[in-house]
């Protein structure tokens, strides 16, 4: 697992540093009104998106248990539907938003007559883009099922790369929204294609075919609502927040909305994927063929030292360099104002990430519905937050309201104890990163603006905090590090 959490962890330090590196150059290219009606666009995609209905957690979590139980029978029976499923619903979702393109846009009175047209065109391409994903996403749930998240972490690595490169080629030479989703749309479909040949590689040995069984419809299809609640919740705080933002204050707030809270967001996005190997391994431990290991708490105290390690760990870095990172993301002239703003966005993505392994203990022991309550709880929450922040006090409002989502801080707690683990023992294993934050915190509002120092700092720090993960796992650090050096 800890070896599944490095990769992930990898592959999202990769990526992270391209967004970093994109989002500037694209509002620089583009302008800031642009990058946001861009925003716009992909924010309606990802919304509709959600017509994945939980079928890619559910593939993972079926599949891993008809591994673990050596069913080649009831692999093919959950991809039968999980697969099938899936076809329909992206086809579905596609032909929604290629019909109501023009529709969607009269949601938005704040955009003006030029930028309407280029809006419906971009929702119009974008069908493709959410039937591409929504495909994509059952052959990544496959290869998680198989533990393969060296070949997950290589192919998104590979995939953020030719999308990132794409979008600065196609800006630098002219082009704007709509040939931006195009691009998009094409680097999408060539990387389907990868992963479609890369799970067939995987499960070639399995001697798949439709299969179908009315027992296993049924589980999957349950298992599936409650997990698409689940993802319905963590979509609309990360894209309707997006929708209401663009609505209530036009595209250019609402670009400077997105350019924060792209970059902070990479904490709960990393933070979540350090964790995500937790979801497959309680699967399986669940098979009724599987013998539950009685070191189940070491691995969730590993699991939540990592998130712990990640997401406060990524949550200083922004806190003590958030002039430094507004100064690459602005063009223009970065206010304190504004540095005030990333600093907030970075501390509430920093804490509320601390939910993932609550989050993925609920969904590997199946108990979905309690974490779909909590996640529609805290995002209709934030939403509601987001859009009276917005009305009353502007961009500071939107970014305040994010605060939120931090009711998930819940799962934690029920998730532990669905594991029968004592909740204040998660503090406990937690409670020298928590001091690191808070030093982080400190030293961001006393330390000088300027960047020669703050980064030193930063780096003094973060080896640190390094150091404290290897010390508390060193049963688990060291053994890996060995083995991966006598590989090498």
């Amino acid at each position: 697992m800890l070896k599944n959490g490095l990769y992930n962890t990898a592959g999202l330090i990769v990526r992270m540093a391209f967004a970093l590196v994109v989002v500037p150059l694209l509002i620089r290219l583009v302008g800031l009104e642009e990058y946001g009606l861009w925003t716009l666009a992909s924010a309606a995609i990802g919304l509709v998106g959600l017509a994945e209905a939980g079928l890619s957690v559910s593939t993972t979590v079926f599949v891993s248990q008809d591994l673990a139980n050596h069913d080649d029978t009831g692999v093919s029976e959950t991809l039968t539907v999980t697969m099938g499923a899936i076809l329909l619903m992206a086809t579905l979702a596609a032909l929604v938003l290629w019909l109501g393109a023009s529709t969607l846009v009269e949601l938005f009175p704040t955009l003006d007559q030029s930028q309407q047209p280029v809006a419906i065109r971009a929702f119009q391409i974008g069908a493709a883009v959410v039937w591409i994903q929504l495909v994509q996403r059952i052959f990544v749930s496959m290869e998680q099922a198989r533990q393969r998240y060296d070949v997950v972490n290589l192919l998104s690595v590979m995939q953020i790369i030719a999308i990132n490169l794409g979008l600065v080629v196609v800006a630098a030479t002219g082009g704007r929204t709509v040939e931006l989703i195009v691009w998009q749309a094409s680097a999408s479909a060539g990387m389907l294609v990868i992963h479609g040949l890369v799970t067939w590689y995987l499960f070639h040995h399995i001697k798949l075919r439709p299969t179908w069984n009315p027992n296993r419809a049924y589980a999957v299809a349950r298992y599936s609502v409650l997990t698409w609640a689940v993802s319905l919740s963590s979509a609309l705080f990360s894209q309707a927040d997006r929708l209401i933002v663009g609505a209530m204050l036009g595209v250019g707030p609402l670009g400077l909305y997105a350019a924060i809270t792209n970059i902070v967001s990479k904490i709960s996005t990393a933070s979540a994927a350090s964790v995500q190997p937790l979801l497959p391994a309680l699967s399986a431990l669940t098979a009724p063929e599987s013998i539950p290991p009685p070191s189940l708490q070491r691995h969730v105290r590993q699991a939540s030292q990592f998130n712990a390690l990640v997401a406060l760990g990524m949550g200083g870095v922004f806190l003590v360099l958030a002039s430094v990172a507004m100064r690459v993301i602005l063009p223009d002239t970065v206010t304190a104002e504004q540095i005030v703003l990333f600093r907030l966005a970075a501390v509430i993505y920093a804490l509320y990430s601390l939910n993932a392994v609550g989050y993925y203990a609920l969904l590997g022991m199946k108990a979905a519905g309690t974490c779909m309550i909590i996640q529609l709880t805290s995002a209709g929450l934030a939403l509601l937050l987001i859009a009276n922040g917005s009305a009353s006090w502007g961009l500071a409002g939107a970014i305040v309201g994010n605060a939120g989502y931090l009711l998930t801080w819940s799962l934690v707690f029920f998730g532990m104890r669905r594991l029968e683990i004592p909740v204040h023992l998660w503090f406990t294993w937690s409670k020298f990163p928590f001091a690191w934050f808070l030093v982080m915190a400190l030293l961001s509002v006393i330390l000088p603006d300027q960047m020669v120092l703050q980064i030193a700092i930063t780096a003094v720090a973060v080896g640190i905090l390094c150091v404290w993960f290897a010390i508390a796992q060193q049963d688990r650090v060291y053994p890996l590090f060995q083995r991966l050096v006598a590989r090498r």
